[in-house]
């Protein structure tokens, strides 16, 4: 019987939770932002009056072909065109949210899965995102978010597929392969010593292969089918990103990266802030492995989250929505540890100030106009909550009591120095 009331309670706060976060988007549905009326309206228009094989070989915005060809579909729906990206972006949510759900059953409890649910479907940036801006961000991460799940699990196949299915809808699932590359040359270290050894490693039927990275582009491709057998040409597929890319020449925009306090030119520093990113990330890679990091069992998350913030914080051209990654997989470790809501909350108001600094420019009762100068002092507080939180992932690797936090001032990094 007390089996029984527990689930019911369950239940009763599961839909207690998802009524609050529906309601909350639906009063976010009528606001209208430059985005909506500058692109997404004008490319529905324009693929509206195309027939199917115009609409497959004909480039309509910026956006990938299968979000090209989802908004075609959307057109034969007699409904409200905005309406309509929202909601499609609110049922990822949903999806981001059960992914959240999943990580936590599997590596928690249901209470804190509950927990976890609830932390994601109210979280104000990803609300935002999509209720109030029609943005495709849920749609990507939730892909991602479900492949680490299965990565987790060690099945590969369906991980790479969902994950070719989140660089088929966005370019910036790219943040998350620097951690895949982490778990890949994992296989390499010895677990006595750490050290590396990048002899013939022979595979195993239970361990990822380079060959899995293959399925990514061949997801991407497989995506784009109906354009290639419409006559679009095969490179097209990935030249779009090429084009997203080189679309915006400023170092930030409109966001607390490390550039928005280091200002730079951008074609000064475009293949510098490149380079150093992937000097950082490389240089984090090598020395998870060698402070003994478990990639594949309780430093998974930890891993992917330092990885995708670090490619966030380093990378050029940002803007505020692009480190949704991060901020989603800060919630699992949070809730997973029971700790850590502050730098949760730190995160939330840093994007927020960038997402209001945008949305509040476009609503109709409330006029705001935040000022960019606030940038350089929220990129301080992300750096602080970035170096902070890897301090003590270094004293949780080196075995550190909690509070004794001298040997990181003293190394900077204490991971990246001797064990």
């Amino acid at each position: 019987m007390d089996n029984k009331h527990e689930k019911i309670r369950y239940a009763v706060i599961f839909c207690v939770i998802f009524l609050a976060g529906s309601i909350i988007r639906l009063l976010c549905a009528d606001f209208v932002t430059g985005d909506m009326r500058g692109c997404l309206l004008p490319w529905y228009e324009e693929l509206r009056v195309m027939d199917l094989k115009t609409a497959l070989t004909t480039q309509v915005g910026n956006y990938n072909m299968l979000y090209q060809l989802i908004i075609y579909c959307m057109t034969k729906i007699p409904f409200e065109p905005m309406y309509l990206y929202k909601i499609l972006s609110v049922v990822f949510d949903v999806a981001l949210a059960f992914g959240v759900y999943a990580w936590l059953v599997e590596i928690a409890d249901k209470k804190r899965a509950l927990i976890g649910f609830a932390a994601t479907f109210l979280l104000p940036t990803v609300w935002l995102n999509s209720a109030a801006w029609g943005q495709c961000d849920s749609i990507y991460v939730s892909f991602i978010i479900w492949s680490l799940l299965m990565l987790y699990r060690r099945k590969y196949i369906p991980s790479f597929v969902l994950l070719g299915f989140a660089l088929a809808f966005k370019l910036q699932a790219v943040f998350i392969l620097p951690f895949y590359g982490c778990v890949y040359l994992s296989r390499f270290v010895s677990a006595d010593d750490h050290k590396f050894s990048f002899k013939l490693v022979r595979w195993k039927k239970n361990e990822i292969s380079i060959l899995h990275f293959l399925i990514v582009p061949l997801v991407h491709i497989a995506t784009a089918l109906p354009n290639f057998i419409a006559g679009r040409p095969i490179y097209e597929v990935f030249s779009i990103y090429l084009d997203q890319a080189d679309q915006y020449h400023r170092m930030v925009m409109n966001c607390s990266s490390f550039w928005a306090a280091a200002p730079i030119s951008y074609e000064i520093g475009k293949y510098s802030a490149i380079a150093l990113s992937f000097l950082i990330l490389g240089f984090m890679i090598i020395q998870f492995l060698r402070c003994g990091a478990d990639i594949m069992g309780k430093h998974f998350l930890s891993c992917a989250f330092f990885l995708s913030y670090t490619c966030f914080l380093f990378l050029p051209a940002m803007h505020e929505r692009y480190g949704f990654i991060h901020e989603i997989l800060i919630v699992l470790l949070v809730v997973n540890m029971k700790k850590g809501w502050k730098y949760l909350a730190a995160i939330q108001l840093i994007t927020l100030y960038a997402y209001c600094r945008y949305l509040g420019g476009y609503a109709d009762v409330l006029k705001v106009s935040l000022p960019k100068e606030i940038f350089p002092f929220l990129t301080l507080l992300n750096l602080f909550v970035f170096f902070t939180l890897l301090s003590e992932f270094d004293q949780h690797l080196r075995g550190i009591e909690e509070g004794a936090r001298s040997k990181w001032y003293k190394d900077m990094i204490g991971c990246f120095g001797k064990r």
